[in-house]
């Protein structure tokens, strides 16, 4: 967002003629699960009238040319539960749907093409004595390719599916994320352009495939990429942080970036 109006201000204080009109809008819910809503509906209103995206987002320095590909399913197992003493034995929720998630871990998956899993949460039962009714899980499954996504969602599908018949729990998977995937082709002139001004500044290039706002226009065939703005550490932790001093760079690269594609 900082870049975002400094950019504005820049390009109007300079008297910069762009070869193009620009449009220049800050989405929401890109995190978690927001199932990137925000770019959603920019591209349903903006979407026939572009002919590139450009998202910031990530490192200084880092190029996102194709997206990462993801599916998020809340699986909730309900059980008959009771007493932990006195009812031992009787189906519990969290029992089954801990199993459930352990076994869904062991899933094997590629690193080329790179193919990720994650449990983000789990919660379930109301007090250390009493035997679960209710357990919820939210799971992350990602690949740069739409094959092996499928395949590891249709494998988690069966597995949260038979361990709660094997645990004696009613279960429910709902999806609850559908991040499309797709890129452009290193060579673009979009991330040539990119590549030269960074290089210009000193800075290495890092062309990648990640998961941001670009995986929209990415689905729809428009040309896009992701390109880093600052930097920092401990991402998605409660440790993270900016280092402020890295913006500065960071708006160095988006304004002779934007006046040179």
């Amino acid at each position: 967002m900082a870049n975002l109006i400094s950019l504005a201000r820049l390009l109007q204080e300079s008297n910069l003629s762009l070869p193009c009109d620009l449009i220049l809008a800050s989405s929401v819910c890109e995190e978690g699960l927001g199932d990137l809503r925000g770019i959603r509906r920019l591209m349903a209103t903006w979407g026939d009238k572009v002919d590139a995206v450009v998202a910031y987002d990530g490192d200084l320095g880092t190029l996102v040319y194709g997206g990462a590909g993801s599916k998020r399913y809340k699986i909730t197992y309900r059980a008959e539960g009771g007493h932990s003493f006195s009812a031992f034995g009787n189906p519990s929720a969290v029992h089954g749907l801990a199993a459930a998630c352990a076994r869904f871990c062991q899933i094997p998956v590629p690193r080329d093409p790179k193919t990720t899993l994650n449990v983000g949460k789990f919660n379930g039962g109301v007090s250390v004595n009493v035997i679960a009714q209710e357990a919820v899980a939210v799971i992350d499954m990602r690949s740069v390719s739409q094959v092996e996504l499928e395949k590891v969602a249709s494998a988690a599908r069966d597995i949260f599916q038979t361990t709660a018949q094997e645990f004696g729990c009613q279960h429910d998977i709902e999806q609850v994320g559908d991040r499309p995937g797709g890129g452009i082709d290193a060579a673009h002139p979009l991330i040539r352009t990119a590549c030269d001004v960074l290089t210009a500044m000193g800075i290495i290039p890092n062309k990648t495939y990640s998961s941001t706002d670009a995986n929209i226009p990415f689905s729809l065939d428009i040309p896009a990429l992701s390109i880093g703005s600052s930097l920092g550490k401990g991402v998605h932790s409660v440790g993270e942080s900016l280092h402020i001093p890295s913006m500065v760079p960071g708006l160095q690269v988006s304004a002779p970036w934007r006046t040179s594609v």
